[in-house]
């Protein structure tokens, strides 16, 4: 079975995205970032990726629209589930902190070795309402360095990139990015505590 090249991909996907989405919003959509991301993970879970993975054999890309679910896109090839978390990055924005999925979530999906969570990154620009693609990356999450992400307090925690304008990728094994995980959720909570604990103190100030 041909094992599927992730950075090949990316550069099919930018291509198919540069030759045949350049023309899929609205003129009302085009103005807004979030409906230009919705737009662009539908055409790749609805488009682009059952026809660049048909080479691959792959028969069964689901798209899961509504926001609700954990992946966007999900697909099996070779015994291993792949699901995709899709996050679309406008240029010349300041603010770009996108939330990739929670502690609990990926742990949990972890523990099963033929799971790879993948991260889909989009890069584009918009010029005269129209949308030019710039670039696109694709890598499983243990890719991404510790020192591009950060854990938020929403929930038990969730992983986000700190600036997505800057991401440092690292090969490195997920067991060693895993570790790294559990110490970045140990300093977190600690941090939690402090700030809690701080709050409690001023509290107790206050009716004294």
């Amino acid at each position: 079975m041909k094992k599927i090249n992730l950075e090949k991909l990316a550069g099919e996907v930018i291509r198919n995205l540069q030759e045949n989405a350049t023309n899929i919003f609205s003129k009302y959509s085009i103005t807004s970032t979030r409906s230009v991301g919705d737009t662009i993970q539908n055409y790749l879970g609805d488009k682009c990726f059952p026809e660049l993975l048909k080479k691959y054999s792959v028969t069964d890309v689901v798209n899961h629209t509504g926001g609700k679910d954990f992946p966007d896109i999900t697909f099996t090839h070779g015994g291993i589930e792949y699901v995709i978390d899709v996050k679309t990055q406008r240029e010349n924005t300041k603010f770009n902190m996108p939330n990739i999925t929670s502690l609990e979530r990926i742990k949990k999906f972890y523990t099963n070795k033929k799971r790879v969570f993948l991260v889909l990154i989009v890069r584009y620009s918009v010029k005269n309402d129209m949308v030019e693609y710039k670039e696109c990356f694709i890598q499983p999450i243990e890719n991404i360095s510790w020192k591009s992400l950060i854990i938020s307090g929403l929930g038990n925690g969730q992983i986000q990139i700190k600036n997505a304008n800057d991401i440092e990728f690292n090969k490195t094994s997920r067991k060693n990015w895993m570790d790294n995980l559990y110490n970045e959720q140990y300093k977190f909570y600690n941090k939690q505590i402090n700030k809690w604990q701080g709050k409690i103190n001023a509290m107790l100030n206050e009716i004294k």
